[in-house]
């Protein structure tokens, strides 16, 4: 009994659908266009101290400030010493 449900299974599977070149024109997907990156433009002429900094509360009731420089960072220390 089991081989004939096998069988029976199988025949009413469903046949695999046609290639897209037989499809209608109806069921493609619209074309569209791709929508245009977002251009960045950075001015560096602006003066950019603030940005990239960050100021933390220490546990000793201290305050510490880190810049990142991009390549490194700023460490500064309230009573205003830096270390790189």
């Amino acid at each position: 009994a089991a081989p004939a449900l096998a069988q029976q299974s199988a025949a009413s599977a469903t046949p695999p659908a046609p290639p897209a070149s037989q499809m209608p024109q109806e069921a493609t997907a619209p074309k569209t266009s791709a929508p245009q990156a977002t251009k960045i433009i950075t001015d560096l002429t602006v003066p950019r101290s603030g940005i990239g900094t960050a100021t933390y509360r220490c546990g000793n009731g201290g305050m510490i400030t880190i810049q990142n420089l991009g390549s490194s960072l700023r460490v500064a220390r309230p009573d205003g010493s830096t270390e790189e």
